[in-house]
């Protein structure tokens, strides 16, 4: 099943994509967001402390292809968090001119 949750800037977003899958045996929780600020340092934080201890975690939003395969795919929930985020920081990325590594959203056959 794929589903994609959206609303508006701190709507409970994460909190509704997190309870679908609380009761996931593995869950792979892909955190988007880079720290800018002491907000931004807060708010993941915040995030970070409120994620079950067994959820494995990978803080990037480049390179997700090495993240999500088609041996993990089909076995674990994924919460990629937060799409917006990612294209956010690929628009600043641009904008200073840095070429970002690949995103990595190749399709890996794993039938989605």
């Amino acid at each position: 099943m794929l589903t994609l949750v959206t609303g508006g800037a701190r709507s409970g977003k994460s909190r509704h994509a997190e309870a679908l899958i609380a009761d996931a045996p593995q869950v792979l929780y892909i955190a988007t967001s880079q720290i800018f600020d002491d907000e931004m340092a807060a708010r993941i934080q915040h995030h970070r402390d409120g994620r079950p201890a067994h959820w494995r975690t990978a803080e990037r939003w480049q390179q997700l292809d090495e993240l999500i395969t088609p041996a993990i795919a089909p076995a674990e929930a994924i919460l990629l968090e937060c799409i917006t985020t990612m294209v956010t920081n690929l628009l600043f990325a641009l904008r200073r001119r840095q070429r970002p590594r690949r995103l990595g959203l190749r399709r890996h056959g794993t039938g989605y």
